[in-house]
């Protein structure tokens, strides 16, 4: 507890740094048990402080015991797995992670892109191993991880059935990242069916969403699917663009 305490003060007093060794000392000790709770919350932010990414889905992957109340909230697993895709985005030139230089991690192009999104899906199993319920945003970042690794099917798939399971209802910002990624991929007839399966849900269905699936017709000069989509668009009082 007291070692944690420091951690966390050294966040306070904008020394995220100083805690590295700490949080090394901390996992060399506990190695082999299962750490408190507690602990999880304030080491995994200190990484991201410090835009160690890696390290902290380290962290949560190999740090925690068997027993439930030793599980990380779900919430740090959204923290860690949308500092991933902000990582995606921005790359390690940001200012987020400029603290990740100099500790050995400075991978450049499409290796640390693919490291990074595999992470994602890495912490996203983790989560379903150790019982913990995916928040709605950790749900974004997985799907976002999805468009990143071309995995398409997978993102089709978290939408029309694992959500659904796990009692997340999925919301139009999940179902757009998964009909860009099935523009990305040229899945113009997946892309028709998820706009009905939208529509089937009760979820609005936007003009940017149809544009993203009538640009995957586009790709593959799927004339028919796109008057389909045109159509559809017109019943809901929306134009392409």
């Amino acid at each position: 507890a007291t070692l944690i305490s420091a951690v966390s003060l050294c966040r306070i007093r904008g020394r995220a740094a100083d805690a590295k060794p700490l949080l090394q000392y901390i996992r060399t000790r506990e190695e082999g048990t299962s750490l408190p709770s507690s602990v999880h919350a304030p080491a995994v932010a200190a990484y991201l402080d410090m835009g160690l990414t890696d390290f902290a889905v380290a962290w949560l992957c190999s740090s925690v015991g068997p027993l439930i109340e030793h599980v990380p909230p779900a919430y740090v697993y959204t923290d860690v797995m949308q500092a991933c895709i902000k990582q995606l985005r921005y790359g390690r030139g940001s200012s987020e992670s400029q603290g990740a230089q100099g500790h050995g991690l400075e991978m450049e192009g499409e290796d640390e892109e693919e490291r990074v999104w595999e992470s994602v899906i890495v912490l996203m199993e983790d989560m379903g191993r150790r019982g913990i319920l995916p928040e709605p945003a950790a749900y974004t970042s997985f799907l976002r991880a999805c468009r990143y690794g071309n995995l398409w099917k997978q993102s089709v798939e978290t939408v029309d059935i694992v959500m659904i399971e796990a009692g997340v209802e999925p919301g139009a910002s999940h179902y757009r990242v998964v009909l860009q990624t099935l523009r990305d991929s040229n899945q113009w007839q997946t892309s028709e069916s998820l706009i009905e399966n939208m529509k089937g849900r009760g979820v609005e269905v936007g003009q940017i969403d149809y544009d993203l699936a009538i640009a995957a017709t586009s790709r593959v000069g799927a004339v028919d699917g796109a008057d389909r989509l045109a159509s559809a668009m017109l019943q809901d009082g929306l134009e392409h663009t």
